[in-house]
């Protein structure tokens, strides 16, 4: 255990994932504290947005709950995936790796990096991207083309070690990327994906994780969180800084070192969907709640450091977030923000956040750029546009979209 590294060091190595989960929430081991922040956020805009945007604009926005497995647009480091109302996957921006591809019949999509992932509705899920880092997945792959990697999938989650897939049955299977299963060899990361992971005799076959009852699963480059079908959460994996949530036990001495969680461990009660993040988790329970552990941005703006979840937000939809900001979407359809990315003094926090936009059934996150998809279907987007991410480029059309500023991006 001496050898376990401190993970946070690697981080500016790591690429930003954002993954989006559609929720409501509520810890049942402890109440929320009375005098908790609600959702009621002040328009801290600086100016008037352009009468041709979205923002503030008011539909009488829905209240109910996202259903689950909707991811209909994902972002990598410099692409989107998106489905249409009639299933058809559309998919824009850098193709440097083979990234970009057509589907028809698609359920649902997800994106990292430079890899790209997608669901059909009758459960075939197909991989494409990066050659390079596909290979250290499955062995021989072309990743230019669509390869089918399972049958009756139903959710799909993609970081970078490790790509994990939910069947129907409520059986949760995944690949470790070799250069993990290396770490693992050396003693550098302790094996928290499965014991075995070395000897495992068909490296194209994934690895049974959990035998039943996950209903939805979220990865990061270092611990996994599990929901139930019983909407309890449980966690795995690298526990430095409290990732998992399950307390901080020191190493020895050093006081950054911290035991990892070898096996599926319970964490909270009355959860509707988690998100493992770079540096933490957050979730969102039943009934709106939005708790959060680990280092996390979402709290206010800085560096929170807990091992348990810490309460944060009531009346929340959505949770997203990516290295320094937090976004939720507020169950009347408000698409608010914290953190330092924002060019307003002071940053806003999450009792004083920024409102970006109004009737927001989704968000995601890429490298540099944020989506959002409209209750009507239109998608939006702002923030860098390099490779086209936001939709086109040219003379006429900006490399970088300011945030006050968002473009329409499709449907």
């Amino acid at each position: 255990m001496s050898k376990i590294r401190k993970i946070a060091n690697l981080t500016k190595y790591l690429p930003i994932i954002c993954a989006v989960i559609f929720v409501s929430c509520a810890y049942s081991q402890e109440e929320p504290p009375q005098n908790r922040p609600t959702a009621d956020i002040p328009q801290i805009l600086q100016e008037e947005p352009p009468e041709d945007s979205p923002i503030f604009q008011n539909n009488n926005a829905t209240t109910a709950i996202l259903q689950p497995f909707t991811n209909t647009i994902s972002a990598g480091w410099n692409h989107v995936l998106a489905i249409t109302e009639t299933g058809e996957l559309q998919s824009w921006g850098g193709n440097s790796q083979g990234q970009l591809g057509l589907l028809e019949n698609v359920a649902m999509v997800a994106a990292f990096a430079d890899i790209s992932a997608a669901i059909q509705q009758d459960g075939t899920l197909y991989i494409w991207g990066d050659s390079d880092t596909l290979q250290r997945f499955f062995g021989t792959i072309d990743g230019e083309n669509l390869t089918k990697i399972a049958e009756n999938a139903v959710h799909v989650a993609i970081s970078e070690y490790f790509i994990v897939f939910v069947q129907n049955d409520g059986s949760l299977w995944g690949w470790a990327d070799s250069n993990f299963t290396g770490f693992v060899e050396s003693g550098f990361y302790p094996p928290f994906f499965l014991q075995d992971i070395s000897v495992n005799a068909d490296e194209n076959a994934p690895t049974l994780l959990i035998a039943e009852g996950v209903r939805y699963v979220s990865v990061s480059y270092s611990h996994f969180m599990v929901v139930k079908t019983d909407n309890s959460l449980w966690g795995w994996g690298l526990n430095t800084d409290g990732y998992v949530g399950v307390g901080i036990t020191p190493v020895g001495e050093d006081s950054y070192m911290y035991e990892p969680v070898f096996q599926p461990t319970f964490i909270m009660d009355n959860v509707a969907y988690v998100l493992a993040e770079l540096e933490g988790t957050s979730a969102i329970t039943l009934d709106g709640e939005l708790w959060a552990w680990g280092i996390d941005y979402l709290v206010t703006g800085t560096r929170m450091h807990s091992g348990e979840p810490v309460f944060l937000l009531a009346d929340i939809l959505v949770v997203s977030s990516a290295n320094n900001f937090g976004l939720t979407i507020t169950d009347n359809r408000r698409l608010i923000s914290w953190g330092w990315n924002w060019d307003i003094s002071p940053s806003p926090t999450v009792d004083n956040p920024i409102l970006l936009m109004e009737n927001v059934a989704e968000i995601a996150v890429g490298g540099g750029f944020i989506i959002f998809r409209l209750e009507n279907g239109e998608i939006w987007g702002f923030g860098n546009n390099q490779f086209g991410q936001l939709g086109q480029l040219g003379e006429d059309f900006s490399n970088f979209v300011p945030w006050d500023n968002p473009v329409l991006v499709g449907r």
